[in-house]
């Protein structure tokens, strides 16, 4: 007799991103104590962790008082009871139904980002079954981000360490670099192309304008400038650009940002907390959830700071490493 299956599932333009009705991989977007995985073929168990791409064949056995959340496309299926299951037929439950909204959406994201696109793992792997995925952008000791505390860009597929820029150029901005912000203090930062010393020219203009906002020189690599000031305003438009004093080919180029309402952040949440898949999330899914509506709305450094903090409730949290490092990736 087949163990009780609870299945909630959100399907949202799955045809943009081509996918067939199951994926040839699953997710393992929640995991509380002991799941394990046999691979077709094989005998011996491994354990499972949020975040791991495990394939659509093959048992899990799911032990006394545990449960596990799998993702798969768009579908979500939950296994709550204790007992051995085959992944082939999960998702070929007549009773799976399928629903659109925020939840939906937010499940392409996980999905594109994981099996799709996954990001690289630090041994050169493919999908990381295990825990080597490159972590996150580091937050110690690392320079200052635009508004973000200290973010650092994670590095390139040529090892070297640039932000959102261009790649061609000497120079490259610090991420966030761009998108919608609210008025506030916030941190412009770039990394320097190793020549010292450098004085730096920092402009902020707008299109409309025949000179700069902001101008100023600086021996450092970062400008503090508050967004909530006269010279800024809700609804505008504006570009920064830095170059090295002396030599314009050393140059970031110009990046658009725009000033919003702090009340405009919380509006567009409102749907999101409404939806069924986000009131029984748990605190870090939340927190994933937010970051990925407030990107697909250009708050990228809200974006940023959202999974910033879900990284710092759980550093090992695989499910968290992986979507941060493709959220970065996605900035480039």
């Amino acid at each position: 007799m087949m163990k009780k299956i609870a299945i909630a599932a959100g399907f949202l333009f799955a045809c943009l991103f081509g996918w067939s009705q199951n994926d040839p991989e699953v997710v393992i977007w929640e995991c509380q104590g002991k799941i394990q995985y046999i691979a077709s073929g094989e005998t011996k168990p491994i354990k499972l962790r949020n975040g791991m791409v495990i394939p659509n064949s093959g048992t899990l056995k799911v032990k006394k008082n545990a449960s596990v959340e799998l993702l798969n496309g768009l579908k979500v299926v939950e296994l709550k009871s204790a007992g051995q299951f085959e992944l082939s037929n999960l998702f070929n439950e007549s009773s799976a139904s399928e629903t659109k909204g925020m939840g939906g959406s937010f499940f392409a994201m996980v999905s594109n980002s994981l099996v799709t696109n996954p990001p690289p793992t630090s041994s050169g792997t493919k999908k990381g079954m295990g825990d080597n995925t490159l972590p996150p952008p580091t937050t110690s000791g690392t320079k200052k981000g635009m508004g973000s505390a200290t973010t650092n860009p994670p590095p390139t597929s040529s090892g070297t360490k640039k932000g959102m820029g261009d790649k061609s150029n000497n120079v490259a901005p610090v991420f966030p670099l761009k998108g919608n912000l609210t008025p506030q203090t916030v941190t412009f930062s770039w990394l320097s192309d190793g020549t010292s010393p450098t004085k730096w020219a920092f402009q902020i203009s707008q299109p409309q304008m025949l000179g700069p906002i902001v101008e100023l020189e600086t021996m450092e690599t970062s400008v503090q400038q508050n967004l909530g000031s006269d010279s800024f305003k809700v609804g505008e438009s504006y570009s920064w650009n830095v170059s090295a004093v002396g030599d314009p080919s050393r140059e970031v180029a110009n990046y658009e940002f725009k000033i919003e309402s702090a009340t405009k952040e919380a509006e567009l949440l409102n749907p999101l907390k409404a939806a069924p898949e986000y009131q029984s999330a748990n605190a870090i899914q939340k927190l994933l959830m937010e970051a990925h509506v407030m990107e697909q709305e250009g708050f990228v450094y809200r974006a940023n700071e959202l999974y910033d903090k879900a990284w710092k409730m759980d550093t090992k949290d695989l499910m968290v490493r992986k979507l941060y490092y493709s959220f970065w990736v996605r900035q480039l």
